[in-house]
């Protein structure tokens, strides 16, 4: 499934959230299936804060990321669907 990731950091720490930004990549780059996949990489918008959409396949995958991530971002997931999906399961259940 698909979501839409708004991240946030202090922008007081931006050396350590860069720092961790790295070892974060590092991990993925070693083992990427045990990570989410970028759709839409991330994309810094100001004042420390940025978007991304990610795809996910297996829970495990939120999780090893958030094991790195949460420790210098807060993040908030909000699930996306493609719209045709949604409209198509609309109609069936009229």
């Amino acid at each position: 499934m698909k979501y839409l990731v708004e991240w946030e950091y202090d922008t007081e720490k931006v050396d350590e959230t860069i720092k961790l930004n790295m070892e974060y990549m590092k991990a993925y780059e070693k083992n990427p299936k045990d990570f989410y996949e970028y759709v839409f990489p991330p994309h810094y918008i100001g004042n420390g804060k940025g978007v991304s959409v990610v795809d996910i396949t297996a829970p495990a995958q939120l999780i090893n990321a958030q094991i790195f991530l949460e420790k210098g971002f807060k993040m908030k997931f909000t699930p996306i669907t493609d719209i045709t999906d949604q409209i198509s399961t609309y109609l069936s259940q009229k």
